[in-house]
């Protein structure tokens, strides 16, 4: 596999990933909408922290 076939097939599972949370987002904010008498939904689609800590715990 070639740098450029690498960095389009990752480029294809970072846009997957994206839409699946655009997705989380819509879902979230369509529950929120109907109910406004609940508690929000609230979902943080900041990775960075899961990713790091996922990522040290497979170094160890």
């Amino acid at each position: 596999m070639t740098n450029k076939h690498t960095e389009a097939s990752l480029r294809r599972r970072y846009e997957v990933l994206r839409e699946r949370a655009r997705q989380i987002r819509t879902d979230a904010d369509a529950w929120n909408a109907l109910h406004p008498e609940e508690e929000p939904i609230t979902i943080n689609l900041d990775f960075t922290d899961e990713v790091r800590k996922a990522m040290e715990a497979d170094a160890s």
